[in-house]
Formats: C-alpha cells, structure tokens, sequence
C-alpha cells in the first residue's frame, strides 16, 4: 500500500477499534504509538506521550496521524500500520484538556457512538472517512 489516503484510512480503522475496547474496559491512555512496516519487512514505530491521558477516538487518531504524517513516506510501499495505546490508566472522571478548558464533547460522542455499537452491532455507525463507495451527488 502506498496511497497516503487509505493509509490513513487504515490508521482511522485501527484507532476507532482500540478506542472503543479501551473504553470498553475502563481506561484511558497516556501515550499513543504507530508501528510502521515496509514491503522489506523493516519497521519503524513513533510515540507520543501525552500531559493527560484522554479517551477520545478523534483526539488520538490525531496524534496517530501526526506522528504519521512527520514520518514524511512519499509513496513508500507499505506492508503494515498499526496503533498502540499505552500507558493505561482507569478512567475514573478523567475529562480532557481543549485550549486550557476542560471539555466533555468528544467524550460524550465517544460514549453515545459505544452505547449504538453496543446496541446495533460494530458496523452500525462509522466514521464516513471509513464508509466505501459513497459518492458526492453534488449538482455543479
């Protein structure tokens, strides 16, 4: 795989699902990783550790894909991308920092998108980034 786009896409996937069962058990992570290997089987993995420990699904695929993005492949042939969450911690009332404030926003979505999946199964609801064959049936 070289397409940056469904490199993401990938990285997206993988951050929704270990997202969803970190929450599921009850933690929170401090420090995101990605692992990258190459079609020669040599690998390079990036880390970011975090002031605060966050649950958000959006705020950890952004800082997956920033630590994607600084990597700088321009069309390297990909075998394989993974994510890691690390540094777990309970989640007991933990609320994440936005701009010097505590928000709740992201946290509440995450937790109604969990109860749906509970509800209707892990397909039922997706990011549209991750949704295939969708057309824009805009009129110019």
């Amino acid at each position: 795989m070289d397409n940056q786009e469904e490199i993401l896409k990938e990285l997206l996937r993988l951050t929704e699902k270990s997202t969803e069962r970190m929450r599921a058990k009850g933690f929170a992570t401090n420090t995101v990783s990605i692992k990258v290997r190459f079609a020669d089987f040599s690998t390079i993995t990036r880390a970011k550790t975090l002031d605060l420990p966050i649950t958000s699904t959006q705020e950890i695929f952004e800082v997956a894909k920033n630590l994607y993005l600084a990597l700088k492949l321009d069309r390297a042939l990909i075998r394989l991308v993974g994510i890691s969450l690390d540094s777990l911690v309970e989640n007991e009332d933990i609320q994440q920092m936005v701009l010097g404030q505590r928000n709740i926003g992201w946290k509440q979505a995450d937790k109604a998108v969990d109860l749906i999946k509970a509800k209707f199964g892990r397909g039922s609801l997706r990011p549209a980034r991750l949704v295939e064959g969708v057309e824009d049936n805009q009129d110019d």
